[in-house]
């Protein structure tokens, strides 16, 4: 499954990520897998997997890869 971030909490090393036809999906840095989280900006394609379970702040992602570079604004 793929989406987009749409935002970025650095400093707390966390963020979330738009997928269609879901609430946006919280994730941490430990979640990031094949790149950093300091290489993720807002717009960043993503492909994400779904944890079983919620976190602290929701439905949340157990993996975020980068896809590619941020979409262009429209």
């Amino acid at each position: 499954q793929s989406g987009q971030v749409v935002r970025l909490f650095p400093e707390q090393h966390y963020g979330f990520v738009e997928v269609a036809g879901s609430p946006d999906l919280y994730f941490t840095e430990n979640a990031v897998a094949g790149g950093r989280f300091a290489d993720l900006e807002v717009g960043s394609l993503v492909q994400i997997t779904v944890a079983t379970s919620e976190g602290p702040m929701g439905p949340q992602a157990s993996s975020v890869r980068l896809l590619g570079n941020p979409k262009a604004p429209a």
